[in-house]
């Protein structure tokens, strides 16, 4: 068969000048010439350079350069050679034909109209009419598009340029009979005539006739000499018919003969997208993108291979750009919302697919989106709306069916959405998802016959799928049949070994039978044949932290977090554990930045703002309870938090007042009624007290917290025996050391101070590493006027700890009046190991002012005063040591503050003393 060439006249007459250069650059030029046009242009490419590296000026070098970069879709790169090919002598007649080819391509369409033709050979004079014609259809000027064919016809009036130019125009007013019948009659005169064949590829190619598309553009390259477009076009029209090994070996000779092009990478990645070669396609709808960030299809096939390979960000970035060049883009709009919908932005799928779902020709997928999504946003009634729109739509698709009938069971219509399921059943007896929805939905009616009738009759239609067989051991164990259900479990397991459902539902029944074993390996073989299962990691984690194993349950929980980054559960509870062993600090660090940015969940704003109290970070704590009050606005809980803020940030009154809110929410929340009380026994409102006791009386979570404050009233209200036996059971039920510390207390203040130090001493004698206790022994010890056993207890915890504050500030106290230069550095001591400890900076100041260091004293007494703002007694001491300084005006002014105030404090009487002393 005749090759059609480009080149229409014989090299001379291309030039207005000789040939020029040197033998070994006219060498490497006719090369290239016999590579460009046997195709091979990446051989062509290199001859051209080699040519041009002899003679820089060799003016055909420069136009064939030009042309292979045109064809390679280095659009900058072929005007730049063109034009410099034109300056050389190559004549208009050669250079403005693919010079206009370059600027459409380029869309430099007012250059491209600039160009005159007056001077040009009637052939490319038709050629540049053509090109121009093609630019006004670019900006649906179909009016002046005909003026220039008009022209170009004129020209050639049985030419086949002009005469494709009029096919042209018309596909572009979307005849495309008509187009085609043009080409068609065209082709019977010149079947060699690959331009028409091109042509008419695109037409089919546009209304969908594949096979069509693919004959055009395979007679195309037949009657080309560089068949480079027409191979591009027929490798993505062979990946639409899915005929992908043909469509690989148009991209692999392409790729031989241009190398690199971005719409060939483009070809590349949409093949291996085709084929979920997720990671290939990204590498190479890359590359396309990165040599054309504005070539849309490139564009939106990235996002979308980023959305398969799980890179959320990246599909979202990628697509939002595609969005805004094509807004209108129906496809455009649902990948998108499709990122949204993982996300769990449901009010952003839904402004994205709005538009979409009201359109005549909506499309299932769309409709389910938004369908979805408003369900996913508890908007049943509007989601069924459309729901019933996508049965309309696909009345015999068992799934819209199933979907429909799952939002009226949610939204109400009961019998209507059953109706729907089992519909869906008969449509597809296979698909397990709607019997499940159904049989549920009849157990939580009360409908058990029902249930186990149709999980009956689901298990003989499907007598060997697992999942027909867990549903029905579902029902039998909700029917107490519980040998049988287990018999049915043990034979899906038999089925399908380490299926999910089976394997949990039988570890529960281990469980129940106290069988922890048995539940360990039950979710060991769904790890075994389900690696990194999420909810089977957390179970076994819950299952061993049961056992307090924690250690296990931890690296269970990390193991969770590191195969699911994203999921909530066992951030929560890994998180919940740290703070359950104090470690507050790693908290936030567990729960990590994006779940505490992105969640709607509760539970992570609510352990995050625990850990910040626990750290005494007030300040963030509110901001994060905030937060949590938007999710929860009637939270007692909540309310509840937000009081031990203002309690750490020493407002009383915002305490109570978040209290108030507590109670107000839940009348029987514990921890807020037991707060309330202990305010009321400090005020001595006792009436008041018991009130909030008695509301929660009938709470039976938290019984001894309870009863602790229960103690304390009974004491307040001078029923000691009474006190006594609540502290005795309370002791009994809980044997911890703050229990005991309070029963021995309780001794005490009913002068059993036998009993009390008793207590104190066998529990140090059991516990002989509680270093607290011993403390506590020491100081009873000191108040019983037995100072050497308390030294003594002291001298040990000191021994044991190597320097305990706590000790050196206690016997710092104890030796005060017997020997103050030792005491002094038993106090400076406390006070390097605990340099916050407001109590160690009273005790050193009041050391150093019995020693006449007053400077320094006034040092440690302010910064007792700023640990603890506003305690009485370190006011008065304050005072006292500004009195001795010489700074008795500011000694008086803070002493008449002080005793202006109306409560009772330590120090009170020798405060009132000072003040009289200091004003005579």
């Amino acid at each position: 068969m005749r090759k059609q060439f480009w080149v229409a006249v014989t090299v001379i007459t291309l030039l207005a000048v000789g040939c020029g250069g040197n033998p070994s650059d006219q060498k490497y030029l006719e090369s290239a010439i016999d590579h460009f046009e046997r195709g091979d242009l990446r051989t062509a490419s290199i001859e051209l350079k080699n040519s041009l590296q002899q003679n820089p000026d060799n003016p055909r070098a420069r136009w064939y350069l030009g042309r292979l970069h045109l064809l390679t879709g280095n659009l900058a790169d072929a005007e730049k050679e063109l034009l410099r090919a034109k300056e050389l002598g190559v004549v208009d007649d050669s250079v403005l034909p693919d010079l206009a080819s370059s600027y459409l391509r380029e869309e430099r369409l007012d250059r491209l109209l600039q160009l005159e033709v007056g001077k040009l050979s009637p052939r490319s004079a038709v050629r540049v009419l053509s090109t121009q014609a093609t630019a006004y259809l670019h900006r649906k000027d179909f009016e002046r598009a005909g003026i220039l064919i008009e022209r170009a016809f004129a020209l050639e009036p049985k030419g086949a340029e002009s005469t494709v130019a009029q096919a042209r125009l018309a596909f572009s007013q979307g005849n495309h009979d008509r187009s085609r019948s043009i080409l068609e009659e065209l082709l019977l005169a010149r079947p060699d005539y690959a331009p028409a064949w091109t042509l008419l590829g695109d037409v089919e190619n546009s209304i969908g006739r594949l096979p069509e598309a693919e004959a055009a553009y395979t007679k195309a390259i037949e009657n080309e000499v560089n068949g480079t477009p027409d191979l591009l076009k027929r490798s993505l029209v062979r990946v639409k018919l899915e005929k992908y090994e043909l469509a690989q070996q148009d991209i692999d000779l392409l790729k031989r003969r241009i190398g690199s092009y971005y719409e060939l990478d483009y070809a590349q990645g949409l093949l291996f997208f085709k084929l979920k070669m997720y990671q290939q396609a990204q590498e190479a709808l890359e590359l396309s993108v990165q040599a054309n960030r504005y070539h849309l299809p490139a564009q939106f096939h990235l996002g979308a291979t980023y959305l398969q390979l799980g890179n959320i960000d990246r599909a979202a970035e990628t697509l939002n750009l595609f969005h805004q060049a094509h807004p209108r883009s129906v496809v455009g709009r649902q990948l998108l919302a499709e990122v949204a919908r993982v996300r769990g932005d449901y009010a952003e799928v839904l402004r994205l697919m709005g538009p979409v779902v009201w359109s005549s020709t909506v499309t299932a997928p769309s409709l389910t989106l938004y369908a979805d999504a408003l369900a996913r946003s508890g908007k049943f009634k509007e989601a069924e709306t459309f729901y019933k729109r996508l049965v309309e739509l696909e009345p015999d698709s068992p799934t819209a069916l199933a979907r429909l009938g799952e939002i009226q069971l949610r939204s109400g219509a009961v019998e209507s959405g059953k109706a729907a399921l089992s519909r869906a059943i008969e449509l597809n007896p296979q698909d397990q998802a709607p019997v499940r929805l159904l049989v549920r939905r009849h157990v939580q009616d009360g409908e058990m016959e029902r249930a186990r009738g149709l999980a009956e009759k689901n298990l003989a239609a499907n007598p060997d799928s697992p999942d027909a067989i867990v549903l029905a051991a579902q029902v039998l164990l909700l029917s107490g049949e519980m040998e049988q259900g287990k018999e049915l479990l043990e034979k899906a397991r038999g089925l399908q070994p380490g299926h999910v459902v089976a394997n949990h539902e039988l570890a529960g029944l281990a469980m129940s039978a106290d069988d922890r074993q048995e539940a360990y390996n039950r979710y060991q073989e769904v790890l075994a044949h389900n690696d990194g299962h999420l909810s089977t990691l957390v179970n076994l984690a819950r299952l061993k932290l049961g056992e307090g194993a924690t250690e296990e349950a931890v690296t269970l929980l990390q193991s969770a977090i590191s195969a699911h980054p994203d999921a909530e559960e066992p951030r929560v509870l890994l998180a919940r554990q740290r703070l359950a062993e104090g470690d507050f600090e790693s908290v936030a660090l567990v729960l990590g930045e994006k779940l505490l940015a992105d969640s709607g969940s509760a539970a992570p704003l609510e352990l995050l703002s625990r850990s910040q109290l626990a750290g005494r970070e007030y300040g963030n704590a509110r901001a994060t309870l905030r937060r949590l009050a938007a999710l929860r606005p009637q939270s007692a809980e909540v309310a509840y938090l937000q009081s031990l803020v203002a309690l750490g940030m020493g407002n009383a009154a915002e305490e109570r007042r978040e209290l108030e809110r507590a109670v107000a929410f839940d009348p029987k929340h514990l921890h807020s009624r037991l707060r309330l009380a202990r305010l009321e026994l400090q005020n001595g409102a006792l009436d008041a007290a018991g009130r909030h006791l008695a509301a929660v009386e009938s709470v039976t979570t938290g019984e001894l917290p309870r009863m602790r404050v229960e103690a304390e009233l009974s004491q307040a209200r001078g029923e000691p025996e009474r006190a006594l036996q609540l502290r005795q059971e309370i002791f009994s039920r809980s044997s911890q050391r703050l229990d005991m510390h309070a029963l021995s207390r309780q001794y005490w203040v009913m002068g059993r101070r036998g009993d009390s130090l008793a207590l104190y001493e066998k529990w140090v004698e059991e516990n002989p590493e509680d270093l607290s206790a011993k403390l506590m022994l020491a100081s009873a010890y000191s108040h019983a006027d037995r100072e050497e056993a308390s030294k003594s207890l002291y001298q040990e915890v000191l021994d044991k700890t190597g320097g305990n504050a706590i000790a050196l500030n206690n016997l710092a106290w104890q030796l005060k009046d017997r020997d103050l230069a030792q005491a002094t550095l038993y106090a400076e001591r406390a006070a390097s190991i605990a340099p916050e400890s407001a109590e160690i900076a009273d005790t050193l100041s009041t050391l150093l002012y019995e020693s006449g260091e007053y400077e320094r004293a006034l040092r440690y007494s302010r910064q007792a005063l700023e640990l603890r703002p506003g305690h009485a007694p370190f006011i008065y001491r304050l005072a006292k040591v500004n009195a001795a300084v010489g700074r008795k005006a500011e000694a008086v002014s803070t002493l008449k503050q002080l005793v202006s105030r109306s409560e009772w404090f330590e120090g009170r009487e020798a405060a009132e003393a000072l003040l009289e002393k200091l004003s005579r």
